[in-house]
């Protein structure tokens, strides 16, 4: 089978080409992938021998006919593989060697030729060393540094051959021949009316084609032949059986009867024959091995030749299918847009030297480079003299994600508000328009973030950029949200951590009201000293859980997203086995359905929707941003959604069983004791717990269970915030240390502002920050604009497209309608509901606040909903052109953002040849693999 790509060799005289090459200082290289073909040349190759196999080019030099591929994959190659491979093949005879910075061997294989040139094995001019510049380093001010690089790691003087894949880099590249640098230049995968455009046109572009003996392209060969082009033909043996990017259902090549049986008569082996085959022809070879015995087998080609009748039979072979699938064109050539983005020009260059003595394996670099998502997000390129930028970073693994998102979702709102709302609105007859909301608002939007994180791989302020520059302000919109809110949730944890302090004694504080802390909140006071140490604690948890990135928060996750549960069970055991517990599950879940006519019932059921998934605070995106490009997230959001919503559900049995016993115990009904936010978890429950035997125990359980809620809510939280600006400012943070700087700085202002909230005054300031902040209304006006920015502007289709590129197939169409319709209209009729019936709030449903205390609240509240208006309007001002430019400007989507499969092929089939296809359109065969007909056989 054959397996890798070809590169054909183009010499020319032109001086009016469109390469305007000077015959005496370079030559053409053009590659394809897996070219074969018989092109009969000068009987030279009749008198081919081991010390003399090289054939000429018109600018002088000679290139060896066969040669060895140093390519090995990092992950399972060992260190100084390359080093002692090249050597032995220079004692074997070998003097031609293909390699690339991107195999991140270079430094290897220059120390083995430099060591082979100072024993006296070789001169350097015997040596014949092709380099290739990556296919995203083009930019003509890349080019240099790219080639200089190489050179760098070689320790060498200059390059044979430096092959480039598109014609922008040549101006650079023809200056680096001047200097000295490389000998000779050469372009690759151009077939053959891509040829024809390279003798006589600028502005050409490449696709690549394959041609080999299951698979010939006459006309491109009769072209070849007919302008004296060399074909060189990487892995000619077709020993690879890489799934990812070779149809391993073909016929293996060194299985053919045909070969084996030329083999036995000279006593070769199938792999010599066709090495043999393609020399003779005047064919360059570059078998690829790491093994002793193979590259010393490889080379033994020169004691014997094919007759006529043998080569025309190895010709026959034909079987019009093609081996190398388009895989490749996805997991190498990676065309992403119509410039190179920033991603994709910082870093490389800056990657430290793989010298003798310094390090070389770096398997996270190579990984980075070919990832197993279809849209390779490769390394960053700067000049090496400036400071390493560091990784982004991806999840271990999908277990990682799916704990972070559920313990982000599944968090203090689902113990306290579900379970109230519930008994408040109806109680099992809240869970009609809960559950339109959960499928009209909730995992529309929630797969909307996710997926959008995931394909754009950016936090929650650069992926609204990439995607519509107009609505950036809803990314901005987002972050202030969770800015404000990473001041008050942590609040929640210090008062959690004080109780938990306070539980381990067998006469619970909270029991009795002789207590010093009993005093009025009239007015801010002092601060209280114990809270704020458990402030200081919870924060310097919070930091540790987050300061390496995903590194770290995805270890944590497994017990901080795990451990309630078991609390949560534990509780729940308890509670319903209590007397009086099916007084208060009565309450719970007793259906009252006259309450839906009560409109303020759906408004609570859509913001305890928006509240519970964690929906437009850019949390969802930036955890998506961190996934794999494959990742399928759209069967993740389902389950997580439906995990969160049956974890409130049960959560409300495991707290109002408990109420119920309270109830039962005191005589009094349910409601003078349920209450909602934090005074259940605060009061309401801890009394309730004070009242049970060995009421220490369960007060530890439930605490316990409240810390880790809310802790990893919180540090998913403020990792939202840090990824969103991060990503906007990565020249800035992702260098050494300072990402962690950041998040301390966040940590260290967000602690200093919370300490407001821990006067004796200060749950005054945490209901304005809990009720303006981050309400209902701030998030169902983020969600339109969200829905709407997506559905109608980018487009449903078109991101409908774009999942299906990463999961392999569409959602539901339900879904699609949603974002349309539904969402939107449900969120801008509970939104406007919400203003209508606002009234102004009342701590403890008795105390008024002044006036200024409700404009702090309002500034609060517009903070995030005025960034999307006000950045359109910013936007629209200082674009430039007329209003209907500036608003197609605006509304088009970033080149850098990953082209699907259907966009990559259109732009490859561009320059596509008469009757070259991309697509395999003949049914598989039996064997599985596509045979191709006459007419896109032929280039």
């Amino acid at each position: 089978m054959l397996s890798a790509s070809f590169s054909t060799m183009m010499t020319t005289t032109s001086s009016d080409s469109f390469l305007s090459l000077r015959p005496s200082i370079c030559s053409t290289f053009i590659q394809t992938l897996s070219t074969y073909g018989y092109i009969p040349r000068a009987n030279t190759q009749m008198s081919l021998t081991a010390e003399n196999h090289s054939i000429p080019l018109s600018d002088g030099n000679c290139i060896p006919l066969l040669g060895l591929g140093t390519y090995g994959d990092p992950r399972t190659t060992t260190k100084g593989t390359a080093l002692e491979c090249v050597k032995l093949a220079i004692d074997v005879g070998y003097r031609h060697f293909d390699g690339a910075l991107v195999y991140f061997n270079e430094h290897e294989v220059g120390r083995a030729i430099r060591e082979k040139i100072a024993d006296g094995t070789v001169r350097r001019e015997d040596i014949f060393y092709c380099g290739k510049l990556w296919n995203t380093f083009h930019p003509p001010e890349l080019v240099k540094l790219a080639l200089e690089r190489t050179l760098k790691a070689l320790k060498l003087d200059y390059v044979d051959l430096y092959i480039i894949e598109l014609p922008m880099a040549f101006k650079a590249l023809e200056a680096c021949v001047d200097a000295g640098l490389v000998k000779s230049l050469g372009v690759s995968n151009f077939n053959r009316r891509q040829l024809e455009l390279l003798l006589n046109k600028p502005g050409l572009k490449y696709k690549p084609v394959e041609c080999h003996p299951y698979f010939t392209q006459p006309k491109l060969l009769e072209y070849c032949r007919q302008n004296d082009i060399v074909i060189v033909g990487y892995c000619p043996i077709g020993s690879s059986r890489d799934a990812s990017w070779v149809n391993v259902k073909c016929p293996p090549l060194l299985e053919d009867e045909l070969l084996v049986s030329i083999g036995k008569k000279y006593n070769k082996s199938a792999a010599q024959v066709a090495l043999r085959f393609n020399v003779q022809r005047g064919v360059v070879v570059i078998p690829k091995s790491f093994n002793p015995e193979r590259i010393k087998h490889n080379f033994q080609i020169f004691d014997f030749s094919l007759t006529d009748e043998e080569m025309k039979a190895v010709e026959a072979l034909n079987k019009n299918i093609r081996f190398v699938e388009l895989l490749i064109d996805r997991n190498v050539l990676q065309i992403r847009g119509n410039r190179v983005t920033e991603r994709l020009v910082r870093g490389l260059l800056m990657q430290p030297d793989r010298s003798e003595h310094g390090h070389t394996g770096d398997m996270e670099s190579q990984s980075k480079l070919e990832p197993p998502n279809g849209h390779s997000r490769p390394l960053d390129i700067v000049p090496s003299t400036e400071e390493k930028m560091t990784d982004r970073g991806q999840w271990g693994n999908k277990i990682e994600f799916v704990l972070s998102v559920a313990g982000e979702i599944i968090g203090l709102g689902n113990v306290w508000r579900f379970p109230y709302l519930c008994y408040k609105n109806g109680g099992g007859a809240f869970f009609i328009p809960y559950l339109i909301f959960l499928f009209a608002c909730g995992i529309p939007v929630f797969l909307l973030e996710t997926a959008l994180g995931q394909y754009t791989s950016e936090g929650g302020i650069t992926c609204w950029r990439k995607i519509c520059p107009l609505f950036e302000g809803v990314g901005y919109a987002t972050q202030v949200i969770v800015a404000l809110l990473n001041i008050y949730y942590i609040i929640v944890l210090a008062w959690a951590i004080f109780y938990l302090s306070n539980s381990f004694t067998w006469d619970l504080p909270w029991a009795s009201c002789n207590n010093t802390w009993n005093t009025s909140i009239d007015d801010i006071g002092a601060l209280n000293w114990d809270l704020a140490i458990c402030l200081a604690i919870a924060w310097v948890i919070c930091y540790f859980c987050i300061w390496k990135g995903v590194k770290s928060t995805g270890k944590v996750v497994y017990f901080t997203a795990t451990f309630p549960y078991a609390m949560l069970l534990i509780l729940l055991i308890r509670g319903v086995t209590l007397p009086g517990a099916s007084r208060g599950i009565y309450f719970y879940l007793y259906p009252d359905l006259g309450r839906l006519s009560d409109p303020q019932v759906w408004m609570d059921a859509g913001t305890q929707i928006c509240f519970s998934y964690a929906i437009c605070i850019g949390c969802l995106t930036a955890l998506g941003s961190y996934n794999k490009y494959n990742n399928n997230c759209y069967k993740d959001c389902l389950y997580l959604c439906f995990l969160n919503s049956g974890t409130s559900f049960v959560a409300g049995f495991a707290i109002f069983s408990i109420l119920g016993f309270m109830s039962y115990e005191q005589n009094i009904p349910i409601s003078e004791v349920a209450e909602s936010g934090p005074g259940l978890a605060f009061i309401a429950y801890p009394r309730a717990v004070s009242m049970m035997p060995f009421s220490p125990l369960w007060a530890c359980c439930f605490f316990i269970m409240i810390v880790f809620l809310g802790l990893d809510s919180e540090f998913v939280c403020v990792e939202s915030l840090v990824t969103a600006m991060v990503d906007m400012y990565p020249s800035t943070f992702r260098r050494k240390h300072r990402r962690e700087l950041f998040i301390l700085g966040v940590a260290v202002v967000s602690f200093l502002l919370g300490l407001l909230m821990l006067t004796e005054g200060g749950m005054y300031i945490f209901q304005l920050f809990d009720y303006y902040a981050a309400s209902g209304m701030c998030l169902l006006f983020v969600a339109v604009f969200e829905t709407v920015c997506i559905a109608w502007i980018y487009g449903a289709d078109r991101f409908y497209d774009n999942i299906e590129d990463m999961i392999g197939y569409r959602p539901s169409p339900v879904i699609k309608y949603c974002w349309l319709f539904f969402t939107p209209a449900t969120c801008l009729g509970t939104f406007a509901f919400a203003l209508i019936k606002y009234s102004p709030l009342k701590y403890n449903n008795e105390y008024v606040y002044p006036w200024w205390g409700y404009g702090i609240g309002w500034i609060l509240a517009l903070s995030s909903m005025l960034c999307v208006p006000v950045c359109v309007a910013l936007k629209l001002y200082y674009t430039p052109g007329t209003l209907r430019e500036r608003l197609v400007f605006l509304t088009t989507p970033s080149t850098e953002l990953p082209k699907t499969r259907k966009e990559q092929e259109k732009l490859l089939a561009i320059f596509a040849a008469d009757g070259d296809s991309l697509h395999q359109k003949a049914p598989p065969t039996k064997d599985g693999y596509f045979p191709v007909d006459e007419k896109d056989s032929h280039c």
